[in-house]
């Protein structure tokens, strides 16, 4: 099991899709921390100290990107930053929930290949409750 992200932030704009990645992301044994806008992430971003901060592109507003305005947070220095692209279309069609799942998959598998951790079988999961 990686030992070296336990932390994330997670910056996206879309409620239900931040919900629901903080609801897999700490079933997964991570501490997710979110936030809905760039002043916001970065105000989380300097109290939590994440080991990663994840963010949807889609944040970035008025020519003001997140990644420019947390390189000026000197106590963000040296955090990576991974963006991704999203946008949710309807939360209850089937294609968006396969959608999330995959997003889901690839945030996941980002952060196994930066020391996160691996996913926990299903008796590891019995054995924490």
């Amino acid at each position: 099991m990686g030992e070296g992200i336990r932390k994330i932030l997670i910056v996206e704009k879309d409620s239900s899709l931040l919900s629901f990645l903080k609801e897999r992301l700490t079933a997964m044994g991570y501490e997710a921390h979110c936030a809905e806008e760039i002043p916001a992430g970065i105000l989380t971003g300097i109290v939590v100290r994440p080991d990663i901060i994840i963010y949807n592109r889609a944040v970035d507003q008025g020519g003001v990107s997140f990644r420019e305005e947390i390189s000026r947070v000197s106590q963000l220095s040296g955090i990576p930053l991974v963006p991704y692209d999203f946008s949710a279309e309807d939360d209850q069609d089937p294609g968006e929930r396969i959608r999330k799942g995959l997003l889901l998959d690839s945030i996941s598998s980002e952060l196994r290949g930066r020391g996160g951790l691996s996913p926990a079988t299903k008796s590891e999961h019995r054995a924490q409750e």
